[in-house]
């Protein structure tokens, strides 16, 4: 499953900390790639992949199938030639990102950047993309290096082999321009710094270089995610909520969804924007308990929905069929891959030959669904400090396990202030451990994807 971070801190990290000293980017090639932004902050981007020419001819004449599999959808027309003397081939790596905020922490190596920022600001009543960073001076970055070859071999005249790795790395260019990105806005941009290492280069965008120069040099990139209307990049989808649109309409098909049922609205609704359908072409099984696959796939096509970007979720060949629905969730940063399996504990049953993970619990469904929208979609419209955790497990109707509270903490009292979740009591109990009903997550996605049924 693809795991790829879909960040623009993910792609400045990548591009500048991998492996400086093991030996990634040797080859001379530099990292390219580009950053479309929408006016929700989020958008696409793309690190490109490289391959050498040569390489590409072998699987073509030798492994026709791994070619078709892994490399004949993402092959581009960009080519260069590395140190090394060979050609290589971009390899098309796009995907969705919501947030710039969630992985700062890819900043912490101190190879190259530092003070890294990167978030939203409001001005005037209009949106802007604030980016500002460090770079580095040659002589820092060369002193490192220094210092870290005379800890791997201490043994061995590290002054000498330090000052001939430093002097391999420069030559083979493994920083000086190691990385090249462009940016673009829904509206104008504006930036300063070294002009070596960013420059504007239209109405909307801005081009980065990663040259390391003689000192440090502070780089900043402003953009209006306001639609100018002369976005070079139509192509990128705006999140909004407007796109939750009626698709279906009800034909009271569902027997076991009677007319006083409380929930009766919120399934008719959740039906008709297209989020759940019934577990029969008669019935919604309105008590029936949800399973942590069902929550993966409806998280899937909320953000899909969002986005607005007709995400196909058709599955390839030996592929299972929530494996498109998943790498959606993974790729959007939902949830990432390793907390994913910890909704269960990580038991997962194979007796059928498919995965079955079990039922999600009401807290699990929380963290799942407070991540499911960009964060400026959940206004706090309350100001819930404290909310009863019921404990109770492994009774019937109950999990043994479930992420730790401490985990979805933050997520549960999210989506309490925003009006989302309500309780299931008039104190406002959350049974953490419980499983969640499809009655009951059609209330919720209903609250979840309008603003104003909310309360």
């Amino acid at each position: 499953m693809n795991t790829i971070k879909k960040t623009l801190c993910g792609i400045l990290a990548t591009g500048m900390m991998c492996g400086l000293l093991a030996g990634c980017g040797s080859d001379g090639v530099p990292t390219i790639g580009y950053v479309h932004f929408n006016t929700s902050g989020g958008g696409v981007w793309n690190m490109y992949g490289w391959i050498t020419q040569d390489e590409l001819d072998w699987y073509q004449e030798n492994a026709m199938s791994n070619y078709e599999q892994y490399y004949a959808n993402r092959v581009t027309d960009i080519k260069v030639t590395g140190n090394d003397g060979k050609t290589y081939v971009a390899l098309d790596n796009e995907a969705n990102f919501t947030t710039v905020q969630s992985i700062l922490y890819a900043f912490e190596h101190d190879y190259l950047l530092e003070n890294v920022n990167a978030g939203m600001t409001t001005e005037n009543g209009q949106n802007y993309m604030n980016i500002s960073f460090t770079v580095k001076s040659q002589p820092e970055f060369d002193a490192r290096i220094e210092k870290e070859i005379a800890e791997q071999y201490p043994h061995i005249a590290p002054v000498e082999s330090a000052e001939q790795q430093a002097a391999e790395a420069r030559a083979e260019k493994l920083v000086t321009s190691f990385a090249e990105f462009d940016f673009t806005f829904p509206g104008a941009v504006t930036v300063s710094g070294n002009s070596n290492i960013v420059k504007k280069t239209g109405t909307n965008s801005a081009h980065v270089t990663l040259d390391l120069q003689e000192k440090k040099e502070t780089i900043t990139i402003k953009g209006s995610l306001t639609d100018n209307g002369s976005n070079p990049n139509p192509s990128v989808t705006t999140g909004s909520l407007s796109n939750f649109k009626k698709v279906n309409s009800y034909d009271n098909r569902f027997t076991d969804v009677p007319a006083n049922a409380w929930y009766r609205n919120t399934v008719i609704n959740a039906y008709e924007l297209g989020l759940m359908s019934g577990s029969s072409g008669s019935s919604f099984n309105p008590n029936g308990q949800l399973s942590i696959t069902e929550a993966m796939v409806l998280a899937a096509r909320v953000r899909s929905i969002y986005n607005g970007d007709h995400h196909d979720f058709t599955a390839q060949p030996g592929e299972y069929w929530f494996d498109p629905y998943f790498d959606y969730v993974f790729e959007q940063g939902i949830i990432d891959e390793g907390t994913f399996h910890l909704l269960n504990g990580g038991f997962t049953d194979m007796s059928s030959g498919t995965p079955q993970y079990g039922n999600i619990t009401r807290s699990n469904m929380a963290y799942l669904f407070a991540s499911a929208l960009p964060d400026t979609c959940y206004p706090a419209i309350k100001n819930v400090t404290s909310i009863p955790y019921d404990k109770t497990d492994g009774k019937p109707g109950y999990a043994t396990y479930c992420l730790p509270i401490e985990l979805c903490d933050s997520a549960i009292y999210k989506l309490y202030n925003a009006g989302i979740l309500n309780g299931e009591d008039a104190k406002g109990t959350m049974s953490i451990y419980k499983y969640i009903t499809r009655s009951e997550v059609a209330s919720i996605l209903s609250r979840l994807v309008n603003v104003s049924a909310r309360k």
